[in-house]
């Protein structure tokens, strides 16, 4: 794949991570003009049962100066194609050199709807809602114990809502209408996200 020419398309940073104090700062307003990229469509589709960031990446290339970002895309950081389509960058990328310049760079990158791919709606021990959030849940296990047998479920939420996931909150599907308890929630900085062991609930 070339870098830019013909095929590339306007692409917008949408969402900016850093890391400060070893602590995640989001910056979802990135004030930053639009660069050209070309994103080529990932080898083919995931396990199913398996986390979605396992799956194959799309591919993002963009090269250096006048048409490439301003400044250097990162873990983490979202961008948006005309088609208002937003990708996550899911590596820290790899240098296009031609001798010993630097030309471009190449991302993994994964489309946020298939990265968070269920729409859920967090809530208190008491039912009440308390904020909607996109998440992933996957690998049901089953575990024995004296009260019973219960299934449960490894998953990640972004990283924003990283103050609102706490153990014995739900996480409910109205999909589905099932419903999980939050085991832990642990915050991870590579990749930025929030990790989850989840217990699937009575409805």
């Amino acid at each position: 794949m070339g870098i830019g020419g013909a095929n590339a398309t306007s692409l917008f940073i949408v969402r900016r991570v850093a890391l400060a104090n070893n602590l995640i700062q989001i910056d979802d307003a990135p004030m930053e003009f639009a660069f050209y990229g070309n994103i080529t469509p990932p080898d083919g589709p995931g396990d199913p049962g398996t986390a979605p960031r396992d799956a194959p990446p799309a591919m993002l290339r963009h090269a250096s100066g006048l048409t490439g970002p301003r400044t250097g895309l990162g873990l983490g950081d979202r961008v948006a194609a005309t088609n208002e389509v937003v990708y996550e960058i899911v590596d820290r990328g790899e240098q296009i050199m031609s001798g010993r310049r630097l030309v471009g760079m190449d991302f993994a990158v994964m489309r946020l709807s298939e990265l968070y791919p269920i729409d859920a709606d967090l809530r208190d021990m008491d039912g009440v809602s308390v904020k909607q959030m996109s998440v992933a849940i996957w690998d049901a296990t089953e575990e024995h114990a004296d009260q019973g047998e219960y299934e449960n479920y490894e998953g990640e939420a972004p990283p924003e809502f990283t103050a609102d996931l706490k153990r014995n909150l739900d996480i409910f599907i109205p999909a589905t209408g099932a419903r999980y308890r939050i085991i832990a929630a642990e915050p991870d900085v590579a990749p930025p996200r929030v990790r989850l062991r989840l217990r699937k609930a009575d409805a």
